[in-house]
């Protein structure tokens, strides 16, 4: 792989993960909670999408159902909060770990794609058409949460992370909001985790293992941009896999790839500290 085909692909893939970047950024941001479904639903809606396409469904249908299904995942974590009075980060691991079994059972192991239709051969004919399609779905979800962080529905989710009991004082439940807020969260999970397959033309049962560190390091990356949502979190998330791509280019044994992400994790939450300290 020369360099130009790395960087190109480090971006695609950069486009894919800033959806869970930005899934990450409405549930621990915006509503102020650790939801570890993200890794779960990611699986999901590449299952999802898999078993579809593989059984002739248009990729203009597996996309929603994935989508939707990875939205019913972060409704149960939710569910398991607000009902059960389990903590969000206890609820999402629950949740994750029998999505594990859900995924296998859908899709098995591994399922190829090569054969099938998805939605980067149905926009063969545009030049750099991965690129534009993945630039398009990027700009496109980052827009959208923008624009709802703007109406009442953004404020009262807002609000629910920072202040509940400014909820109640509206006559709302907070219990709904964050449900709100984790299935949105949840659902751009499973769009990143549709595509991805889509992109790869290929689906693995492990293909979803490291999601929440990938999207960890891509939100922190892009909170050294702006705290906003705008095209920050993209850019966060094509740095990360730029980092990536790095240690490919210095030829590093791809088996050191998960310690080098710790690593570079520490290294981004000591500076963040320190930053703040010196503030």
């Amino acid at each position: 792989m020369n360099e130009l085909t790395l960087l190109l692909t480090s971006v695609e893939c950069g486009l894919i993960f800033s959806l869970p970047v930005l899934g990450m950024f409405l549930s621990s941001r915006v509503l102020k909670v650790d939801d570890m479904t993200l890794e779960g639903s990611f699986g999901l809606g590449g299952a999802l999408t898999a078993l579809l396409l593989s059984n002739g469904v248009s990729p203009l249908v597996a996309m929603p159902l994935a989508m939707l299904a990875a939205g019913i995942a972060g409704l149960m974590t939710a569910l398991l909060h607000t009902q059960l009075r389990l903590q969000v980060l206890m609820s999402g691991i629950i949740v994750t770990t029998a999505l594990f079994s859900v995924n296998l059972l859908l899709a098995g192991a591994n399922i190829s794609l090569a054969a099938h239709q998805t939605i980067f051969k149905l926009c063969a004919f545009i030049t750099d058409y991965k690129l534009l399609l993945l630039t398009l779905f990027a700009l496109c979800c980052v827009l959208i949460i923008r624009w709802l962080l703007t109406t009442q529905v953004g404020f009262l989710l807002q609000a629910t992370g920072h202040n509940p009991r400014v909820v109640q004082a509206f006559a709302k439940s907070p219990a709904v909001f964050l449900t709100v807020g984790l299935v949105l969260a949840n659902m751009l999970t499973g769009l990143a985790g549709s595509l991805l397959v889509q992109y790869v033309g290929f689906f693995s049962i492990w293909s979803s293992v490291g999601t929440i560190i990938v999207t960890l390091a891509g939100l922190m990356l892009a909170d050294m941009l702006s705290t906003r949502v705008n095209a920050a979190l993209i850019a966060g998330a094509i740095m990360y896999q730029l980092v990536i791509a790095l240690t490919f280019e210095l030829q590093l044994n791809p088996n050191w790839n998960k310690l080098i992400t710790a690593l570079f994790i520490v290294a981004l939450l000591t500076g963040k500290k320190m930053m703040t300290e010196k503030n």
